[in-house]
């Protein structure tokens, strides 16, 4: 299991307060620095194909920039697993 945070602005564009079970992730806390999500590799690539998906597309409402991926992070965090 992957426990990372997330940006606020993931977190309101991908609706992840109603949505996070369907990406396979479940709510851990929340900090001053986002919101702590936990899920498998799987999960997490859900959610950065969807935040690059958003951001190429007019779903985004200039929210959310390719910059926001989440991809980078997932593979440190499965660096760090293995």
């Amino acid at each position: 299991m992957i426990t990372m945070s997330v940006s606020r602005r993931i977190y309101q564009a991908c609706q992840l307060d109603m949505l996070a079970g369907e990406y396979g992730l479940t709510w851990v806390r929340s900090t001053k620095r986002g919101n702590v999500f936990s899920g498998t590799e799987a999960a997490w690539r859900r959610l950065a194909d969807d935040v690059d998906y958003r951001s190429d597309s007019c779903w985004s409402d200039g929210r959310l920039f390719k910059s926001d991926g989440i991809h980078a992070r997932i593979d440190r965090a499965v660096a760090k697993l293995v």
